[in-house]
């Protein structure tokens, strides 16, 4: 970083609610507020998030084992 150059960051917002956070082995986690990106700003330009007030899309994971390697 210098004096008078572009930075790059991230707006992030707590948003109040009641939310249930499951991980890859089906542990699950009621919280009543999430963090959610309202955008970045990337070298002086505003990046919107336009998804950060739609939460339909987390409807659809499902926790699951995931393999912790793969053999190559």
């Amino acid at each position: 970083l210098a004096v008078g150059a572009v930075g790059d960051i991230a707006v992030l917002r707590l948003r109040p609610g009641r939310f249930t956070f499951v991980d890859a082995v089906g542990a699950s986690l009621v919280a009543e507020q999430r963090l959610v990106s309202d955008g970045i700003v990337i070298g002086g330009t505003w990046w919107p998030n336009e998804a950060a007030n739609d939460l339909s899309d987390t409807e659809r994971f499902e926790a699951r084992a995931h393999e912790t390697h793969v053999d190559v």
